[in-house]
């Protein structure tokens, strides 16, 4: 075993000490790996799969980079997103060392987002996804007695929502007519605290989580969000939210170089 460690060393030395005294002129430097391309005119197809009246669905929908802008004091992209030719959503976007951006406001459902008051949002940008990084924080924030409905009746939620991220694995996806190799990020949406229905106030935890894939030079290739049910316990489940599953896979694109 000693013998075959000192020749194995010895080999990894000289592949070394050759790739050290190789002429530097045939050296090339490596291409830049870009996960998040986002030059304006880029656009990309997904073919969306979802939940209504407990029905599934699927349709196609476009997003495509329709400017440049700025936020908070730094350059961004504006990305419009398209159903059947009619846009029904913008959001921005920038990248950075390996590190995409957005606004908090825009990451948290829109039922949710729609119960909270926007001040209570950081002003500021979060990274959402990070290639150097296993896990990071992207935001907390106070739930201070929001009022929802449960059953017909008033509740009010007092707690607080963290925001997190996640490097996941390398996937293989297969888009029409070629397999990508992506990687996995994850982002997941944490409520800890009580809600208060009538004379009870039990304790209320949950968390959403999405999954999305993005492939060198081509971007966002898939997201999925599972369906999951938040219930407590008052004598017997009750449901108070129901996040329905789900998917966007790639089936198109045209990236701007």
């Amino acid at each position: 075993m000693k013998k075959l460690l000192a020749v194995l060393s010895i080999a990894v030395l000289g592949v070394l000490m050759l790739g050290s005294c190789s002429d530097s002129s045939n050296n090339t430097t490596p291409e830049e790996k870009d996960l998040f391309p986002a030059k304006v005119g880029s656009h990309w197809v997904y073919e969306r799969t979802y939940v209504e009246d407990n029905e599934t669905k699927t349709t196609s929908d476009s997003v495509i980079v329709v400017e440049l802008s700025s936020k908070f004091g730094k350059d961004c992209q504006k990305y419009n997103t398209f159903i059947g030719g009619v846009k029904y959503d913008e959001f921005f976007r920038f990248s950075a060392e390996g590190k995409l951006y957005a606004l908090p406001s825009e990451l948290l459902p829109s039922d949710l987002t729609a119960l909270l008051p926007a001040e209570i949002f950081p002003q500021d940008w979060v990274v959402i996804a990070d290639d150097n990084s296993n896990t990071w924080n992207m935001f907390t924030i106070p739930v201070d007695n929001v009022n929802l409905q449960i059953s017909g009746a008033n509740a009010v939620l007092n707690g607080e929502i963290k925001v997190s991220g996640q490097k996941g694995a390398k996937v293989n996806m297969t888009v029409p007519g070629k397999t990508y190799s992506t990687q996995e990020f994850i982002t997941k949406i944490a409520y800890t605290g009580k809600v208060t229905y009538g004379p009870l106030s039990p304790d209320l935890t949950f968390e959403v989580v999405t999954k999305s894939y993005f492939a060198d030079k081509v971007g966002l290739v898939k997201l999925e969000t599972p369906k999951q049910d938040v219930t407590i316990n008052l004598g017997a489940p009750i449901t108070l939210y129901t996040i329905q599953p789900l998917t966007r896979m790639l089936h198109h694109f045209d990236i701007v170089e």
